[in-house]
């Protein structure tokens, strides 16, 4: 039972961003936790793990100061993304909607800087909720999200700029 409560734990901790499986998290990861030194290939399945956006989970699992977990990830704690897999992917529906293919490739170029709101050149009319000339707030979002945040927020702009409506 405690395995439940752990993997579910886990699931909760990832928001969406990856999808685990219980044999997986039984099978794989739930080990990791259990040893001080990872080898080559867990810590490689571990940065894989990270890349999809289950860095945060893996830590809370294991602990911040899991010695295998700190050579890969640091001391620091990861902090939980702002906002789970499906909001998400709402709110970058809203941002794009109506906008052609060009506004979006300059979004994501904004999004990838450090410009200001005031210096993103956006020729089109403002949809509602989005870029403040003051502060906005998704863009230091994403700035300091995971990599599995900014990985969704990249696929979901690729999708909508390939299509006349953006991403449904």
């Amino acid at each position: 039972m405690a395995t439940i409560k752990q993997y579910r734990a886990f699931k909760a901790n990832l928001l969406g961003y990856t999808e685990v499986e219980f044999t997986e998290f039984r099978n794989q990861i739930l080990p990791l936790r259990k040893k001080r030194t990872w080898s080559e290939e867990e810590c490689n399945y571990a940065q894989t793990l990270i890349d999809a956006g289950a860095g945060r989970a893996l830590q809370q699992l294991c602990g911040q100061k899991h010695p295998a977990v700190t050579s890969i990830l640091g001391s620091e704690e990861i902090a939980a993304e702002r906002m789970p897999k499906n909001e998400l992917e709402g709110h970058i529906r809203a941002v794009v909607k109506g906008r052609s293919p060009e506004w979006i490739a300059k979004y994501v170029a904004y999004l990838n800087s450090e410009s200001s709101p005031e210096e993103f050149d956006d020729s089109q009319p403002k949809p509602t909720g989005t870029l403040s000339t003051t502060k906005d707030h998704f863009a230091e979002m994403y700035r300091n999200g995971g990599e599995g945040f900014r990985r969704v927020v990249n696929e979901q702009l690729v999708i909508a700029a390939g299509s006349d409506e953006g991403p449904e």
